[in-house]
């Protein structure tokens, strides 16, 4: 699902378009025009926006489940009468270490294609530091150097909340460290090293294994 918005926005000038189709982006208002008809959203989409390129309508296509995505977050997000009210819910597990894992897991369930790693990701970009995303250069980093028991979403998450522990920073600062370890790209700057996941593993393993003799 991550790179939906972009292709989505190239397609039709630019993912803030929707609005036009979105109410605005008014959860509510979309929920209550498509209900979960993602064909109807789609039509809609086609009809006033007119993407370029070929929109393949296919079950398992781009289109149709970035449509799927937007009707079922719609439901969701209609459920909260305003952005404090989401807040105020998403605090309730942001408060609590031991129940955090489960907003991510409970938005990967609600929206179509989210995922949890996604979930983490929309969550850290949104104001809340404690949801690390555990993306693929974490997992592979965090398993190979034996920081996480293995690579599932779940114990990567709770590692990297771990590590944020041990060095008193928050996961999205051991999160963006490793991301821009692994990915090499320091998009800030404009420069691009290029991957450097299996370097680092290689450089990080055999000081791992000298602290744990």
């Amino acid at each position: 699902m991550g790179m939906m918005p972009r292709v989505i926005g190239d397609a039709i000038g630019g993912i803030d378009n929707l609005g036009s189709v979105l109410f605005g982006f008014n959860p509510a208002a979309v929920a209550n025009e498509y209900a979960l008809d993602d064909a109807k959203l789609l039509n809609e989409i086609i009809t006033q926006l007119g993407p370029s390129g070929q929109v393949r309508q296919e079950k398992n296509s781009l289109w149709p489940r970035f449509s799927k995505a937007v009707l079922s977050g719609a439901a969701f997000l209609s459920q909260f009468t305003s952005g404090d009210e989401f807040h105020n819910w998403a605090k309730f597990f942001d408060g609590d270490v031991r129940a955090r894992p489960a907003l991510p897991m409970l938005l990967d369930q609600e929206i179509t294609g989210f995922g949890f790693a996604l979930a983490c990701d929309f969550l850290k970009e949104i104001g809340y530091v404690n949801f690390g995303k555990p993306d693929t250069h974490l997992k592979k980093i965090f398993s190979e150097l034996k920081l996480s028991p293995h690579s599932s979403d779940y114990q990567v998450f709770k590692a990297i909340s771990r590590i944020a522990g041990h060095v008193g920073v928050a996961p999205y600062n051991v999160d963006k460290l490793f991301w821009l370890t692994g990915s090499g790209n320091f998009y800030r700057s404009a420069i691009h090293i290029g991957r450097q996941r299996e370097n680092f593993i290689a450089f990080a393993r055999p000081h791992l294994l000298a602290l744990a003799t």
